[in-house]
């Protein structure tokens, strides 16, 4: 039986939360990162930014956005506040399941929500 890896993506990456997602992916036997954004370093390599990611470090970071990303699988988001839920909302209509580790979803209740994290 063959086992196919899952082709992953990471927003955010260029953050101390996305930088810590791809190390974790990078060394996990199921899952492939084929793509990773980040603002702050998109044009750069995974390899130029993070030196202890060696099996990433021709993965170029891309500028964010999901309209940029190729079809994947599962989409981490290690986005700031207020921007998960839009990238999340146009991934999964695209197919791709969703893991946001923000706090833009995290309650159903919209008043809990803005008395939590403020007006999103």
């Amino acid at each position: 039986m063959t086992s196919q890896r899952l082709r992953v993506g990471v927003f955010g990456a260029s953050g101390y939360t996305g930088a810590e997602l791809l190390r974790y992916l990078a060394g996990h036997p199921a899952m492939e990162v084929v793509w990773a954004a980040g603002s702050r370093s998109a044009g750069s390599s995974v390899g130029d930014v993070f030196g202890h990611l060696p099996s990433l470090r021709d993965l170029e970071l891309s500028p964010p956005g999901p309209e940029l990303a190729p079809e994947l699988d599962v989409a981490f988001l290690a986005l700031p506040h207020g921007a998960a839920a839009p990238a999340g909302e146009a991934l999964a209509a695209r197919g791709s399941k969703v893991v946001d580790l923000s706090g833009d979803r995290r309650l159903r209740d919209r008043q809990v929500h803005a008395q939590t994290y403020g007006a999103a």
